[in-house]
């Protein structure tokens, strides 16, 4: 059975329309896994191949919130009873005139939400040098239990956008939230890192 309009809360016309307008490069939901990484990766080279700087960029980003959506969302995909479970996400990339914004999301434990808000706080408030120095500190500390990378994500997303971090969420119910954040990559920065 198909449900009719007057059941979606979710209006895809719309969406697509406001897709359309703000220049959407890319956008992809669903499971963050390997196979994806390299698809993206491809597509990110041959879409940016006149502008290999941002790519390689946007790629750096994608790959550092990707691997946090695989490792962290707390809705996964259990389709292949062999491999373990992918995390279930969303990203968009646009373009506007002067730079490439890349916003993701996933849901998580409300329970893991203050310490996003402290990591990216303080993330926002270091320099370039700061952010690589701190990068260096975090890669050099033991692995704590139920830690599945090596924690350096966030830092890696504003070292590579050289931009701020911009994280919301809202509750979906007593346990979860939806979380999100958006960073952009200037198309006339350097190539620092």
């Amino acid at each position: 059975m198909f449900l009719d309009s007057k059941h979606m809360d979710f209006k895809v016309v719309d969406y697509h329309l406001k897709t359309k307008e703000e220049k959407v490069l890319m956008y992809y939901k669903g499971c963050f896994d390997d196979a994806l990484l390299a698809k993206v990766n491809h597509f990110l080279r041959h879409a940016f191949s006149a502008s290999p700087k941002a790519g390689k960029r946007l790629f750096a980003v994608f790959v550092e919130i990707g691997q946090n959506i695989g490792y962290y969302s707390a809705e996964h995909n259990y389709f292949d009873k062999q491999a373990l479970p992918a995390g279930i996400g969303s990203v968009t990339i646009y373009e506007t005139e002067d730079s490439y914004v890349f916003m993701a999301g996933n849901v998580l434990k409300r329970s893991a939400l203050s310490t996003l808000y402290e990591k990216c706080d303080k993330i926002n408030q270091l320099s370039y040098d700061e952010l690589r120095a701190l990068k260096r500190e975090v890669r050099s500390l033991p692995l704590t239990e139920g830690q599945k990378g090596g924690n350096i994500g966030l830092i890696q997303i504003a070292i590579k956008s050289q931009s701020p971090l911009v994280i919301e969420s809202q509750d979906i119910d007593e346990n979860n939230a939806f979380f999100w954040i958006s960073t952009e990559i200037n198309k006339n920065q350097s190539d620092e890192d």
